[in-house]
């Protein structure tokens, strides 16, 4: 059995418990995100570390979503006066 079965009427729907472990996760996901690379992604730890500075490679890859973005620019000439416009592209099938 998963969880906790529904309460009966007059008993709290989440527990104690409940709450703690959901301001722990949130904890948890909180300094995860305050130990990782704004540029990167990847952990501070790791990415900053002086041993690693010559073990990591570079890669190119194209994301071809913002290419059509940008191809969709050219043709109709988005430059100066288009802040307003949102742009987006989408999968066809």
């Amino acid at each position: 059995m998963l969880g906790r079965p529904w309460p009966l009427p007059g008993e709290p729907l989440f527990l104690r418990e409940d709450t703690n472990l959901a301001i722990a996760l949130e904890e948890q996901e909180a300094a995860e995100e305050a130990d990782r690379c704004p540029r990167c992604g990847m952990s501070k730890a790791e990415c900053r570390k002086k041993a690693n500075e010559w073990q990591f490679q570079g890669e190119f890859e194209q994301c071809h979503a913002i290419a059509a973005i940008v191809r969709a620019q050219k043709k109709f000439g988005a430059g100066a006066g288009s802040d307003e416009l949102v742009w987006s592209a989408y999968l066809r099938h």
